[in-house]
């Protein structure tokens, strides 16, 4: 009533000295009280105060400041600098999330922006002048929300604005966000991963790959952002792509994010990517690019189809060869049959598995140490995502790719013929050689 009258917002800030308050520009229930030992809020107009900890060490708090288009909070402390608290809106929805009938709820997103480094600004980590750069949020979209209760599973499914699923957020780097309260996980701004090719168990060795859920590696490690989040200005997302072949980035627009507990959709709620205005692309050379790089990605993943069941075959044929050279009774035309999948196979794998050998794989990279095909489609879509027009060695790698990767892939199927029916008369003569069906072709969505 403008100073009539007032009444105590002491509430249960028993012994602290108060330095300054201030409102939230959301919501008028929640206001920030900067003391002299630290930060409290209340979401219910000064009923009941909580202390915001996180890594804020105990300092005064001299004055507050919401910054209106971020919505981000900068503390001035008393000999310790300046700190800032990104996205207030779990503290700005948090009584209406605790409102609601479900076991959790979905916090705002707000816009997040995908990053890349200007060309003016790519080398910049070789010059002299040494700057200082403090701490930077994760170039990343920061998806907040609260579990009422602790939950058994949590996932996050992001869809496009037409519904298709675009990124699916599970497994092991959300294990640590099952309990009861606040919880955050990164969303690179990247499409679903290609996930390392599952290739069985290595003769002798550990497990040669497989598909985490999600695509998401299983890092499980704290960080003050989210599940997930790398600091310091270096990609966010679950080890920079969500592990396994990292995706390409989405486009600007307006994605869904879901909240999925205990295979329940709990709640969704919109996210608006920007573009970096640093990038100096058009929107129509935007979109080519992201779709050139799409092309590459399902390339990709159609050749870990293959690599499924070439590289299995080929890990058993050593030991296969052995016994093939120790029977003196076997025909001449299955041993010549034999000998000639061995030498095609060592060829083929050459082809599809990456360089450095993959997992389980031999030496990649194609004749006389020229690229591979699947190299080159690596090439390519790194280049296309740069931020930037590629260069002619990026388009000549897409191109190479384009050709090289469908014509290795027509290969690996022709070659799995032969295997089962080598795998066949082998059978006859007490030789095992298992052979998995070949994939069955197909278009790849966005995932």
């Amino acid at each position: 009533d403008y100073g009539q009258t007032f009444r105590s917002l002491n509430g249960n800030l028993a012994g602290e000295v108060a330095r300054t308050l201030t409102e939230d520009i959301r919501n008028a229930d929640v206001l920030y009280l900067g003391t002299e030992t630290g930060l409290f809020v209340t979401t219910d107009r000064g009923r009941g105060w909580q202390r915001i900890k996180a890594n804020l060490p105990t300092v005064r708090i001299d004055e507050i400041t919401l910054h209106p288009r971020d919505n981000a909070m900068l503390l001035a402390t008393h000999g310790r600098a300046i700190w800032i608290l990104d996205h207030l809106e779990p503290i700005q929805e948090y009584t209406k999330a605790q409102q609601t009938t479900a076991d959790a709820a979905l916090f705002t997103p707000p816009p997040f922006a995908w990053y890349q480094r200007p060309a003016r600004d790519r080398n910049y980590e070789f010059w002299g002048d040494q700057t200082f750069f403090g701490e930077n949020p994760p170039q990343a979209a920061v998806v907040s929300w609260t579990n009422k209760k602790a939950v058994g599973d949590v996932k996050l499914r992001i869809t496009d604005a037409g519904g298709r699923e675009v990124r699916e957020i599970s497994g092991p780097v959300l294990n640590n966000s099952k309990s009861a309260g606040l919880q955050a996980a990164c969303w690179d701004l990247r499409v679903q991963p290609v996930p390392t090719a599952n290739v069985g168990q290595q003769p002798g060795g550990p497990q040669g790959g497989g598909r985490q859920g999600g695509g998401a590696q299983p890092d499980q490690r704290e960080n003050t952002y989210g599940a997930g989040c790398t600091g310091g200005g270096s990609f966010g997302g679950f080890g920079g792509g969500g592990g396994g072949n990292p995706g390409p980035y989405v486009l600007p627009g307006v994605y869904n994010v879901s909240l999925i507990v205990d295979g329940k959709a709990i709640d969704t709620k919109p996210m608006r990517v920007m573009a970096d205005r640093e990038v100096a692309l058009t929107e129509a050379e935007r979109k080519r690019l992201h779709d050139m790089s799409m092309e590459l990605h399902a390339l990709q993943r159609r050749t870990n189809d293959v690599i499924e069941v070439i590289v299995p075959v080929q890990r058993q044929m050593p030991e296969v060869m052995k016994q093939v050279a120790a029977k003196s009774d076997l025909p001449a035309d299955v041993k010549a049959q034999a000998e000639a999948a061995d030498k095609e196979l060592t060829a083929l794998v050459t082809k599809l598995v990456p360089p450095g050998g993959g997992r389980g794989g031999r030496a990649g990279g194609g004749e006389a140490g020229t690229p591979s095909p699947i190299a080159r489609a690596a090439q390519a879509k790194n280049g296309l995502m740069a931020g930037m027009w590629p260069t002619q060695a990026t388009m000549t790698a897409y191109n190479d790719a384009k050709t090289g990767v469908p014509a290795a892939i027509t290969e690996a199927n022709a070659m799995t013929s032969k295997l089962q029916a080598l795998s066949a008369a082998l059978a006859k003569v007490g030789i095992t050689l298992t052979v998995a069906a070949p994939p069955k072709s197909g278009t790849d969505g966005a995932r």
